[in-house]
């Protein structure tokens, strides 16, 4: 059912990065599901969950509108680093059936993102002193 679906942004990312879309097929509409399913950014290396929104519950980060899925996302992306996202069963209920769950997706080629790394930084920090002397002459006054 999103087969042929476009989405982006793929690739190359600010890790400020907030706005996700997945346009869906032509003739196809999905609406919110009523029991909770998640949406899961996932760190490729350890396949671990970077964050997740419950399409159920967070409706201000996941928006479902007539011909796509709208993900607003709310984290800083740590630099340098391979993410893709992951879709959990019924995150997509065909408006047209009486489904309970959709399929997943979890393949990390499906939606691949990355940051690009952060140059290294050194703060390098010097004090400076200045010495003065002052010499006193004594002088005899007849």
């Amino acid at each position: 059912y999103v087969n042929n679906a476009t989405h982006f942004p793929m690739g190359l990312v600010s890790k400020y990065q907030s706005n996700w879309t997945l346009l869906y097929p032509t003739t196809t509409t999905f609406v919110r599901p009523t029991t909770d399913a998640y949406i899961r950014f996932k760190i490729t290396s350890t396949q671990q969950d970077f964050v997740t929104y419950n399409v159920a519950k967070q409706t201000t980060n996941v928006i479902y509108l007539s011909d796509r899925l709208v993900i607003l996302s709310n984290v800083a992306f740590s630099p340098g680093q391979n993410y893709y996202i992951s879709i959990d069963p019924g995150v997509f209920l065909p408006i047209a059936t009486c489904l309970r769950d959709s399929m997943e997706i979890t393949d990390k080629t499906f939606w691949p993102y990355n940051t690009a790394s952060e140059p290294n930084t050194t703060v390098t920090t010097s004090t400076t002193s200045q010495s003065s002397t002052t010499t006193l002459v004594n002088r005899t006054v007849n």
